[in-house]
């Protein structure tokens, strides 16, 4: 469980990691981005 776990929490920081890297994908986190401020 422990493995499950450990991937499933890699796959969704690596889906933030590249939100962050790529702002434009997603404009709603260009504002929540304090960057853009």
């Amino acid at each position: 469980m422990l493995q499950k776990s450990s991937a499933y929490v890699q796959v969704e920081f690596s889906a933030i990691i590249t939100q962050w890297l790529q702002p434009n994908f997603h404009p709603s986190t260009k504002r929540q981005n304090p960057d853009s401020l």
